[in-house]
């Protein structure tokens, strides 16, 4: 049995009823109670954020009534949810998230990775290997057999064995290749109208800034080609997305959510909330909520550093988001700060494995407790390696801040760990050549890094992904030296088959009906 702010605290993790109130000694009131009856989520699971829900009401409305009339009429939509770095979206994405999963329906995730890192489709087979359980640490066969399991049991016995050869070669699973990109986004469309009829989905697929070419045409074509099926797609990006992808905006099927800084009062409410237990709180106030200028991420890593350092401190509080985050990190203990800079190399997100791999003294996973509870990693209820714990930094800044203090000899050392860990542990370390390829550069091993490059152009070419199957192949030509003869002549000869065959290759999304307002 729990009082009110208990409950509050943990009502997204506890499922409550409402007791009798209680009338406690010396209270002149009864107390309001709650009796817990049942936790609605693993254990591993939390929150993306502690600070409460703010100022986002008419977005998260726009998108509930979104979900709710692709539910009604089955009619497929896309949303395009834009901000500056820090402004919310994630965290709107897991309001939805809570909102769907709360009224049947299910979320899967992919997310677009930095330009040295990303694949060829590479977010959209993040949703497919999260939709038919494959993890990182699978062999080729073992994922071909799940891919083949959940595509018979949700495509008709005609259609299962096409779509998930096509699937295979999206998702980087199979060395397989068609005559035509077309058939490949016709199975895609097959396979997510299939999902969403089995049971409503929400797919959730950030950072789209950093997506690759062939994965954009592939959503731009699924916009408007999606029919019959409560399916929502949400996409998030940077403002620069836009820019550079002009025809997005002008989709039929797609609609736009802004995301700008938090209103004054709502900023006020919101700093209030996270300096409750700081003494003489209302003195610093308002120093906060001017260096954050409305960015929700600013202003918790603001109370963050104040709450570690007190409000004598407010006077010399950074106004860069950046200086903030560095000073946070240079007042942790020795060992957290050592964790959080190995975790940097990793990437956005890691695996305690890997940590342990890099050598520990055994309290990695009180470390790593311990950044937890300062709210810098959050924890993953689920793990693309089987049995290891995945991580991830409460926000991409925290990274770059981290990485950004190690030395170049120091990066290096690391990333070669990594990469050597990855090739390890991974059941079929080709499917991850790209990533693979970027930890090696920076580990200083051109050679290895270029044959991953060159293994990542030819999982994309078989996928019609030419304009990146040429990329990489210059990515390979400029760490190559001049006397790898052999591989620089397979990376001229790979490079100039993708640009002719690229030249075919054009996508026109074709015309569809007009629907401006997904909920409309």
């Amino acid at each position: 049995m729990v009082g009110d702010e208990t409950h509050a605290a943990s009502a997204r993790a506890i499922a409550y009823e409402a007791a009798e109130p209680i009338q406690a000694k010396g209270k002149e009131a009864p107390l309001r109670a709650w009796l817990a009856r049942a936790a609605t989520a693993a254990p591993a699971e939390r929150p993306l954020s502690a600070a409460p829900f703010l100022g986002r009401d008419a977005e998260l409305d726009l998108l509930v009534r979104t979900w709710t009339r692709t539910g009604e009429d089955l009619q497929a939509r896309l949303v395009t949810l834009v901000g500056l770095p820090g402004i919310g979206k994630t965290r709107l994405t897991e309001e939805l998230a809570a909102h769907v999963e709360g009224t049947g329906g299910r979320t899967l995730r992919g997310r677009a990775l930095p330009y040295g890192e990303r694949t060829a489709y590479g977010a959209f087979g993040q949703v497919v290997k999260a939709a038919c359980e494959i993890f990182a640490t699978d062999s080729a066969p073992v994922a071909a057999e799940k891919l083949g399991r959940r595509g018979s049991a949700l495509l008709p016995a005609d259609d299962a064995q096409e779509v998930t050869t096509h699937l295979s070669i999206l998702a980087r699973l199979t060395e397989d290749t068609v005559e035509e990109r077309e058939v490949l986004f016709a199975s895609a469309q097959r396979f997510l109208e299939a999902l969403g009829r089995e049971q409503p989905t929400l797919l959730v697929l950030e950072d789209l800034q950093w997506a690759d070419q062939a994965l954009l045409d592939l959503l731009e074509a699924l916009s408007v080609r999606l029919a019959d099926s409560p399916l929502v797609l949400v996409g998030v990006a940077r403002p620069e997305f836009l820019d550079a992808r002009p025809s997005w905006s002008r989709l039929p099927a797609n609609v736009t959510i802004q995301l700008e800084a938090l209103t004054e009062a709502h900023g006020h409410e919101l700093v209030l909330t996270l300096l409750s237990g700081v003494a003489d709180a209302d003195a610093v106030v308002a120093r906060v909520q001017e260096a954050a200028g409305g960015n929700p991420l600013f202003i918790e890593e603001l109370a963050g550093w104040l709450s570690e350092r007190g409000p004598q401190d407010a006077a010399g509080l950074p106004t860069n988001v950046k200086a903030i985050i560095a000073a946070r990190l240079d007042g942790l203990p020795a060992p957290e700060r050592q964790v959080i800079r190995d975790a940097a190399v990793v990437g956005d997100v890691f695996w305690q494995g890997i940590l342990q791999d890099q050598g520990s003294d055994g309290t990695l996973a009180a470390t790593l407790d311990s950044l937890e509870r300062r709210d810098l990693v959050r924890r993953s209820p689920v793990s693309r390696i089987r049995g290891d714990q995945e991580l991830a930094f409460k926000h991409s800044l925290i990274r770059e801040v981290a990485y950004s203090t190690l030395s170049k000899a120091a990066r290096a050392e690391r990333h070669a760990a990594v990469a050597r860990f990855l090739e390890k542990a991974a059941g079929d370390p080709d499917s991850y050549a790209s990533i693979l390829a970027h930890h090696w550069r920076l580990a200083g091993d051109a050679v290895k890094a270029a044959d991953y490059l060159l293994t990542a152009a030819d999982q994309a070419g078989r996928g019609w992904a030419h304009q990146e199957a040429a990329n990489l192949c210059t990515q390979a030509l400029e760490l190559l030296p001049e006397d790898e003869v052999a591989r620089r002549r397979r990376a001229r000869l790979r490079r100039a088959v993708a640009l002719q065959t690229g030249m075919h290759a054009a996508y026109d999304v074709p015309p569809s009906g007009e629907m401006s307002d997904p909920v409309g």
